[in-house]
């Protein structure tokens, strides 16, 4: 069994290309799923760690990395990402864990770990049977 732990995925790059086609209308979600579904370069993870902040913790925690306007702080921008997260979570497939991101950091990292964890094992069962 491999594990592969990163801190994006291609379902980042979907989720913005769907935040995207919710902002502007032009259906940037479908282009991207065209091209990432079949390539051999993608990696799809077999689980999905979401860490679900709120619009002020966003702005808090900005502090001028991105300019006033930017599309990465814009409320409706950053509901659309939640919301294509919410439809995978909804599917079960790959799982979703949802994490709020106003949790202590030690809390945080426990139920990360667990479902890590609990991915594993079952990837391990698995291929054991």
């Amino acid at each position: 069994m491999d594990l592969v732990l990163i801190d994006r995925s291609v379902h980042t790059l979907l989720a913005h290309c769907h935040a995207l086609t919710q902002r502007t209308g032009a259906d940037f979600a479908t282009a991207a799923d065209r091209v990432v579904r079949p390539s051999p370069l993608a990696v799809w993870p077999d689980l999905i760690l979401y860490l679900d902040v709120g619009p002020d913790t966003i702005d808090r925690r900005n502090r001028g990395k991105f300019p006033p306007g930017s599309v990465f702080t814009d409320p409706d921008f950053n509901h659309a990402i939640r919301a294509y997260f919410a439809s995978l979570a909804n599917a079960g497939t790959p799982p979703v864990t949802w994490l709020e991101g106003s949790t202590d950091a030690r809390l945080l990292a426990g139920s990360a770990m667990a479902a890590i964890s609990a991915t594993a094992a079952a990837s391990v069962h698995q291929e054991g049977s």
